[in-house]
C-alpha cells in the first residue's frame, strides 16, 4: 500500500509539471501576442483585461508549483469524528486512531492511509456478533510498540498489540466478568506488568439479579499483558504503582523481596468491608492510604483517614480528612515515598474548599486555592511542600480549570489570567450567586459540573494522564475518578488532550458583535493577562505588539490579553511546546480587558518566551509546531475552510495550502509527540464524518541548516538566545544560552538536532525572591508586603514577651543567582493571634529552604513537563446548593456561548483543576512589621 501510493504520487507530481510547463507557455505567447498589438489603442481594454486574467493564473501556477513539494496523503473519511490519534514506531510512522463510535483505524505510511481494524478485533474476540465500541488507548512506557485499546464493553474489557496495532489479542475477561476495566496502569520499568481496576457485577443497577451480589472496586494485577489475573485488593478507591522519591531520586531497590521502587503500591481502600461499596461522593474517615512491598499480598497503613493521595515529580500529596462532619481536609506531604508525611502550612485554612496543583515541575508545588465563586489565589511553596505563601491574587477559573499555564521548556516562566480589579471579583461573586456570608454557594453547580465536564475528566482519568484529588460528585458518572492516582507529565497530559479535544464546558461558538448580545456580554468576567518570569516571584502585564500601539488611546490601556484553556470552547488559548524553544501562540486582543468578541480577537505569536509579541492572523486560529518549532502549520477553527497555512520564518510569512476539495471544519493539527518532524496531519468534520489528511512538508527545503556549531556567525544558519525578563534580567538567577535556528534561514532542522546550552549565575536581584508566607506582591510591583488576611508562621515554643523574626522575601526555589539583592526580616512580638500559624520550632529553622547569603549549585536545565492535578474538598449542603445551581451555571453557560449557529470543535487541552470551593480564614488584626 506504502510503495503504490508512493508511486502513484510521483506519476501525478510528473502529470502536475508537464501541465504547468504547457500553461506557462501558452500565457508567454498570450503575454507576447498582446504587447504586439498596442499600437491598436481602440482595442486596449480587451487585451488588457485578458492580460491581468492571464498574469494572476500564472501567478496562480506557480504558486501551485512552490507546493508541489508538499505531499498530501488520501483525503480519508471516516464513520464519525476523530476521537484520538496515537503515533508508534521508530520514526512514528504507524498511527492509530479510534472515532467518537468507537472504531479503530491504523495508517503505517504517516497517516497517508488508513485501514480499519474493526474485523481484526472481531477476530481477537472470537466472537463475530460481538459489537466492539474502543474508547480509549493506552501506550506501554517500556515498550512503544505496546498498546492497550479499553472497550465499553464488559464482555471483551480491552484488547492488547504488541505491534502497533498490526495484531491483537483479547484480554482475560474473567475478573470483570460482564462489567468493564475502570482503570489500568501500566508498569514503568515492566512490559508486561499492569494494574487494573472494575467495578464488580453487584455494582450495576441495570440487571435485578445484581441487587443482591455484593458491589466493591477490585484491583488485579497482571504479569503477562492481561492473559491472567492474581486479585490484589477490594474496596479500593484510588492504587498506583510506586515511583522514585524526590528526596531519593535515585532510589530503585526496596529492603525486601528482592522488588524495585516502582514495584511498589499504593492503594486508598475503605477499612471496613461493605457488602455495597459507596462511592467516595464526600470525605470520609476509614479510607485509609496503604502501601504494598510485597505485590498486594500484604498492606501496611501509611496515613490514616487520606482518602486520595497524587505522586507527581516525587511530591506524595495527599489528601487527609480532619472533621467528617464539617467536610473539613487537610493538605499532607511526602518527599520520600511515604515514609515522612508532614502537614503543608498555608496562610490560609481549606474548609469545606479545593485546591488545584498546578505544577510541580520545578522543585515546589504550584497551588491554587478556590474561593467558590470562580476566583482563586496562587500560592507557591518551598521545596520540601510544606511551607507555602502567595504568589497571585484573584486567578480565574472555570468549570475546574485554571486559567494558568507553564511555558514547556522553559523554566519558572507562567502566563495567567486574572479579575482586572476588585470590582470585577465582585462582579463574579455575584455572578455565581456567591457573597462573603454563604461561602458554600454555588457547591452543587461547583461539584456536579456539566455532562461535558464529566466526559473530560473521565477520558483524561482513565489513561492515567490526569488524576484528581477530589471527593468524587454525587453523579455517577464521575466514577471515573475512582482509579489511577500517578500524575504524568505536564507534556504528555497537555498533548492527550489535544487529541481528545477536551475541554472545561460545553463547546459552543463565539460571541458576534450584532445587536442584542451586548447584555450578556457585560455579564462575563472582567479578566487580564500577567505573565511571571521568575516561578510566580513577580507577576507583570504583557506588553502589545508594537504595531499595536498607535490604537492606544492611554498607556495603561494597552496590553495584550490573552485566552486561557479556561475559555477553550470558542477560543484557542497560549500554546508552548517541547522541543519549540520560546515559541508562544495564543489567541486575545490589545486593551484594558481581555474580550469576548470575536471581531476584535486576533491570533499572536512570540519568539522570546512570551516578552514580545506580533500579529499574525486577524481571528482565531489552531496552531501547531514542528521540527523543533522550524514549521509552524495553523488552521481556521471558527470558519469551515479547505486550506490551511503555513510558516518556516516563526511567522514572519505565511502561505496558504489547499488540503481538502470540499469546505470542512478543521478541529485540530496535530504533529508526532516530539514535534521534530515535517509531517503532520489535520482532522475535522464534514457534516456527522470524520475528515482526515495529512501533509507532508519533509521535501519542501532539502537543505538542512548548517553552522550549529558556529551560531551567530556569517554563514550559520543558527543563532545564540537568551531567555529574559521584562528589565532584561537572567530567569532564576541564571543566564542560559540556547542554540537555535534564525529566523528567516530558509532551511529545516535535522530532527535529531540537540540544542546546546551554556549556564552562568546572573547577580540576585528582588525578583529573585519570593514573597514569604504572610506577604504578597500585587502585579507589576516588586514589594512584598504584609496580607492582613494571610497567617504568619510563629515558633510554637515563643513565650509572651518575646519576640521572633520572620522572613519578608525567601529565595525562589532552584533559583541560583549568587550577590546581589540581600533581603531584610521583619520582627513581631509573641503573641496568640489568628494572624499568626503555630509552627515547631525546627521547622521554622528549615522554613526559608534556601536562604539569600546561601549560594546554591548550579542545577542542570529542567526539561520535565508540568505535572498538573486536581485536588478537591467540598461536601454538597443541600440548600444553599439547590437555591444557587441555576445561577452558577447560567454564568458559566453566558463564558462560554457564543454565537449559538454552531458548536466549536475543541482543539486543546489542558486538564488542571476540579471543581471545588475554598475559604480563606484566620484574618487577624493587622500588625505593621518592625525592620531589623
Amino acid at each position: 500500500s506504502s510503495s503504490s501510493s508512493s508511486s502513484s504520487s510521483r506519476r501525478r507530481r510528473s502529470q502536475t509539471q508537464g501541465q504547468m510547463q504547457r500553461q506557462r507557455s501558452a500565457f508567454f505567447f498570450f503575454c507576447k501576442s498582446q504587447a504586439s498589438s498596442k499600437s491598436r489603442r481602440s482595442r486596449l481594454l480587451l487585451p488588457w483585461l485578458l492580460l491581468v486574467v492571464g498574469l494572476a493564473s500564472c501567478q496562480w501556477q506557480w504558486a501551485s508549483a512552490a507546493h508541489s513539494d508538499i505531499e498530501l496523503g488520501t483525503e480519508t473519511e471516516f464513520d464519525s469524528e476523530v476521537q484520538d490519534i496515537q503515533w508508534f514506531g521508530v520514526d512514528k510512522n504507524i498511527l492509530l486512531l479510534h472515532t467518537n463510535s468507537g472504531r479503530v483505524h491504523r495508517s503505517t505510511d504517516h497517516g497517508a492511509t488508513w485501514s480499519d481494524l474493526n474485523g481484526a478485533l472481531i477476530t481477537a474476540a472470537n466472537d463475530p456478533l460481538l459489537e466492539i465500541r474502543i474508547i480509549r488507548f493506552q501506550r506501554n512506557p517500556v515498550d512503544k510498540q505496546v498498546v492497550m485499546a479499553m472497550a465499553a464493553s464488559g464482555k471483551v474489557p480491552a484488547f492488547i498489540s504488541i505491534d502497533a496495532g498490526g495484531t491483537w489479542q483479547a484480554v482475560n475477561k474473567t475478573i470483570a466478568g460482564e462489567g468493564s476495566f475502570q482503570s489500568w496502569q501500566f508498569h514503568a520499568k515492566r512490559r508486561d506488568w499492569a494494574l487494573a481496576s472494575h467495578w464488580t457485577e453487584g455494582c450495576r443497577t441495570d440487571t435485578p439479579s445484581s441487587l443482591l451480589k455484593p458491589c466493591t472496586h477490585s484491583l488485579y494485577l497482571t504479569k503477562d499483558l492481561g492473559r491472567t489475573w492474581s486479585q490484589v485488593a477490594e474496596d479500593i478507591v484510588q492504587f498506583s504503582w510506586g515511583v522514585p522519591p524526590k528526596d531519593s531520586p535515585d532510589m530503585t531497590v526496596l529492603e525486601k523481596n528482592d522488588l524495585t521502587i516502582e514495584d511498589r503500591m499504593y492503594i486508598t481502600q475503605y477499612s471496613q468491608k461493605q457488602h455495597k461499596q459507596k462511592r467516595l461522593t464526600q470525605w470520609r474517615q476509614g479510607v485509609d492510604l496503604k502501601q504494598s512491598d510485597d505485590l498486594g499480598v500484604s498492606f501496611t497503613i501509611l496515613h490514616k483517614d487520606s482518602n486520595k493521595f497524587q505522586l507527581s515529580n516525587g511530591y506524595m500529596l495527599l489528601v487527609k480528612v480532619v472533621d467528617e462532619k464539617g467536610q473539613h481536609i487537610q493538605l499532607h506531604v511526602s518527599t520520600d515515598g511515604g515514609d515522612v508525611i508532614k502537614a503543608s502550612i498555608l496562610p490560609v485554612r481549606l474548609q469545606h474548599r479545593s485546591y488545584a496543583v498546578l505544577d510541580t515541575s520545578e522543585d515546589s508545588i504550584i497551588l491554587h486555592v478556590d474561593h467558590g465563586n470562580s476566583v482563586g489565589d496562587v500560592f507557591i511553596s518551598d521545596k520540601s511542600g510544606v511551607f507555602f505563601s502567595m504568589s497571585l491574587q484573584n486567578n480565574f477559573r472555570n468549570a475546574g480549570f485554571c486559567a494558568f499555564e507553564k511555558i514547556m521548556d522553559l523554566e519558572g516562566i507562567y502566563v495567567a489570567n486574572i479579575f482586572k480589579d476588585e470590582t470585577a471579583v465582585k462582579i463574579a461573586k455575584a455572578a455565581v450567586g456567591q457573597d462573603e456570608e454563604n461561602p458554600a454557594g454555588g457547591l452543587e453547580g461547583s461539584m456536579a459540573g456539566t455532562q461535558q465536564e464529566v466526559t473530560s475528566i473521565r477520558s483524561l482519568a482513565a489513561t492515567g494522564e490526569e488524576y484528581g484529588l477530589e471527593a468524587d460528585s454525587h453523579d455517577s458518572e464521575w466514577e471515573e475518578v475512582e482509579g489511577e492516582a500517578r500524575l504524568s507529565s505536564k507534556d504528555a497530559a497537555y498533548r492527550s488532550g489535544r487529541r481528545k479535544g477536551v475541554a472545561p464546558s460545553t463547546p459552543t461558538s463565539a460571541w458576534n458583535d450584532e445587536e442584542g448580545n451586548s447584555r450578556r456580554l457585560q455579564a462575563l468576567p472582567v479578566l487580564r493577562t500577567v505573565m511571571s518570569f521568575d516561578k510566580g516571584g513577580s507577576w507583570q502585564d504583557v506588553a502589545p505588539p508594537p504595531s499595536s500601539l498607535k490604537d492606544c488611546k492611554k498607556k495603561t490601556e494597552c496590553n495584550l490579553q490573552l485566552h486561557a484553556f479556561t475559555e477553550m470552547a470558542s477560543f484557542a488559548p497560549v500554546y508552548s511546546y517541547r522541543n519549540s524553544i520560546g515559541i508562544l501562540m495564543g489567541s486575545g486582543n490589545v486593551g484594558n480587558a481581555l474580550s469576548f468578541r470575536r471581531s476584535i480577537t486576533n491570533t499572536y505569536l512570540s519568539r522570546d518566551a512570551g516578552l514580545t509579541w506580533t500579529e499574525v492572523k486577524k481571528g482565531t486560529w489552531i496552531y501547531e509546531y514542528g521540527n523543533h518549532g522550524g514549521l509552524i502549520v495553523q488552521a481556521n477553527m471558527v470558519d469551515q475552510t479547505k486550506a490551511i497555512e503555513y510558516s518556516y520564518d516563526e511567522g514572519t510569512s505565511w502561505k496558504e495550502l489547499v488540503v481538502a476539495d470540499k469546505d470542512f471544519h478543521i478541529v485540530n493539527v496535530l504533529i508526532e509527540p516530539d514535534a521534530k518532524a515535517r509531517r503532520f496531519v489535520v482532522y475535522g468534520s464534514r457534516g456527522s464524518n470524520g475528515i482526515l489528511r495529512s501533509i507532508d512538508f519533509t521535501k519542501l527545503h532539502d537543505q538542512p541548516c548548517a553552522g550549529e556549531d558556529k551560531a551567530g556567525q556569517p554563514g550559520s544558519d543558527y543563532e545564540d538566545w537568551s531567555p529574559a525578563d521584562q528589565l532584561g534580567h537572567c530567569l532564576l538567577g541564571r543566564k542560559t544560552v540556547y542554540v537555535r535556528k534564525t529566523q528567516k534561514a530558509t532551511c529545516f532542522n535535522k530532527e535529531d538536532l540537540e540544542r546546546h546550552s551554556v549556564v552562568r549565575n546572573c547577580e540576585c536581584h528582588r525578583e529573585n525572591f519570593v514573597c514569604a508566607t504572610g506577604y504578597y506582591r500585587r502585579v507589576d510591583s516588586l514589594e512584598c508586603i504584609r496580607d492582613p488576611d494571610e497567617r504568619v508562621p510563629r515558633p510554637a515554643d515563643c513565650r509572651s514577651g518575646d519576640s521572633f523574626l520572620v522572613d519578608v522575601y525567601r529565595r525562589v526555589p532552584g533559583d541560583t543567582c549568587v550577590g546581589g539583592f540581600t533581603p531584610k526580616q521583619a520582627k513581631y512580638p509573641c503573641v496568640t493571634k489568628e494572624d499568626f500559624v503555630s509552627v515547631p520550632s525546627a521547622s521554622m529553622a528549615s522554613y526559608t529552604t534556601e536562604p539569600a547569603h546561601r549560594t546554591p549549585e548550579v542545577s542542570s536545565q529542567s526539561s520535565s513537563g508540568m505535572g498538573l492535578v486536581t485536588v478537591i474538598a467540598g461536601v454538597v449542603v443541600a440548600g444553599g446548593a439547590l437555591l444557587l445551581a441555576w445561577p452558577r451555571k447560567m454564568f458559566f453557560s453566558m463564558l462560554n456561548r457564543i454565537d449559538s449557529s454552531r458548536e466549536i470543535p475543541n482543539p486543546y487541552r489542558r486538564t488542571q483543576a476540579g471543581p471545588c470551593d475554598a475559604e480563606m480564614v484566620g484574618a487577624g488584626v493587622y500588625r505593621p512589621p518592625v525592620t531589623v
